[in-house]
């Protein structure tokens, strides 16, 4: 006959374990009287096993023994250092935070970003931490082995400030609820982004880019071919490569060369954000709207006005209640933004010759940088104005700059000023011999509007204009 498993006494008056119906109760002589407590685990659930049932036992049984009430409160404070309470179980973390009202309002983009980010940390602890099951369980040491996996992980710089930012602002707007006062993040130290900034298009380039829209985007490649006797030899090919919505895609990178408006803000540009009776566009940038809501207006350039003229013949292809001016981009965006990026970046490498990657890792990052991108298109937009000597306070206005203090000092530019932008910008019909006497009507009407906006300024803000806009 198999011997029961060896129990450890608790002494004599110490109390003992029940059974009834399923639960487990401890059961203690104050007498004649018998006082019965039903034995719960850390989450306030009853046990469920003989196990469960000696441990929460073993958990009472000092304060049932203690003499006085200071016995008492000394035994609780010490319980509550040693056993950490359960709160918040890891499943249910990002909907508390979400439930917070002291955290910020963040947009839905920076929300999908933090998620992801605290998703990989809940994969790290799930894999190699398998005892946690509450965010009260998480220590400093936990925190320090996690950014350590970052660091092996080869991350940039930039990618590593982003987790640090999303964990510490979960752990900061959630310690009321886990009842601690220190973030254990607070001992991680931000890195330097070691970011590769976007290269600018010459003018050339740009042309070459347009071009290529209307006579195909090339490319050599090698090909393995099987010739006679089975024997296999690789050989140089030319293929064409076809951009999805290649007429939409076309326009939108008119939007951000001759804006100088963001990829995103490109993509879901709508007709609502064009004035073509007033001959300019206004539209808030998505990624300040949240911490400035300021609104950006800029004049049409005339390469852009004639491609949003063309654009109008897909209009009626929106969905019920959209205005995209580039439909099949914004739908394709909103699933999908990786691919557009990744067709702009193969039109540039194919019209240009151009690597669009770095050859180099900087920092501990294991993917090359970008260096040609549709981000380079404003680039190139501000690179056009500041060669041309256009006022650099003007163009940081036209571009939406995302500072506030940046904005309070730009507030003082006439919009009229923004004109002048118009004639630093490359286009392609100046270079057309049969269009210059037009051209040359445009830039002294130009010209004369010029001398009537300076003659309504005051006398210093012309001369500061002058001198800025001097090579």
């Amino acid at each position: 006959m198999t011997s029961k498993t060896q129990r450890k006494p608790r002494g004599k008056g110490a109390g003992c374990i029940v059974k009834k119906k399923k639960l487990f109760y401890f059961r203690v002589r104050n007498g004649k009287e018998e006082i019965y407590t039903l034995l719960r685990d850390f989450q306030g659930k009853p046990v469920k096993n003989r196990e469960q049932a000696e441990e929460a036992a073993a958990l009472i049984t000092p304060i049932l023994q203690a003499k006085s009430q200071d016995e008492i409160a000394e035994y609780v404070l010490e319980s509550r250092q040693l056993n950490t309470p359960l709160v918040i179980p890891l499943n249910q973390v990002w909907e508390t935070y979400l439930s917070q009202a002291s955290r910020p309002d963040s947009g839905e983009k920076t929300l999908r970003l933090y998620l992801g980010f605290w998703k990989l940390f809940l994969q790290w602890l799930r894999e190699k931490k398998t005892e946690i099951t509450h965010m009260s369980q998480v220590t400093d040491v936990m925190i320090s082995e996690f950014f350590g996996f970052l660091n092996r992980k080869g991350i940039s710089g930039r990618t590593y400030n982003g987790y640090r930012q999303a964990l510490h602002l979960i752990f900061k707007h959630l310690l009321p609820v886990l009842e601690i006062e220190r973030n254990p993040v607070d001992q991680i130290a931000n890195k330097s982004k070691d970011s590769v900034s976007r290269k600018e298009f010459t003018e050339e380039q740009v042309e070459a880019i347009f071009k290529g829209f209307e006579t195909g985007f090339f490319y050599e490649t090698e090909v393995e071919k099987l010739t006679a006797g089975r024997n296999r030899v690789r050989e140089k090919k030319t293929l064409e490569f076809k951009p999805m919505n290649p007429e939409q895609l076309k326009v939108l990178l008119y939007l951000c060369c001759y804006t100088g408006c963001r990829g995103q803000d490109g993509c879901l540009m709508r007709w609502s954000n064009i004035d073509l009776q007033r001959n300019q566009v206004t539209y808030t940038p998505i990624k300040t709207v949240r911490k400035t809501g300021k609104t950006v207006i800029i004049p049409l350039h005339p390469d852009l006005r004639k491609a949003l003229e063309e654009a109008k013949s897909w209009q009626d292809t929106n969905q019920k209640g959209q205005d995209y001016i580039l439909p099949a981009i914004a739908k394709r965006y909103q699933y999908n933004p990786s691919g557009i990026q990744k067709d702009v970046m193969k039109v540039i490498r194919c019209a240009t010759n151009l690597a669009t990657n770095t050859d180099e890792y900087p920092g501990k990052r294991i993917l090359k940088a970008n260096l040609y991108s549709l981000h380079s298109f404003r680039h190139t937009f501000v690179s056009f104005c500041a060669n041309a000597g256009v006022s650099l306070d003007i163009v940081a206005e036209v571009v939406g700059h995302g500072s506030p203090v940046m904005t309070r000092h730009y507030a003082h530019i006439s919009d009229v000023a923004k004109t002048a932008i118009l004639n630093a910008l490359p286009s392609q019909a100046v270079k057309t011999p049969a269009t210059n006497e037009s051209i040359d009507d445009q830039k002294l009407e130009k010209q004369q509007k010029l001398a009537k906006i300076l003659a309504d300024m005051e006398p210093e803000e012309v001369e500061r204009l002058l001198k800025a806009t001097q090579k």
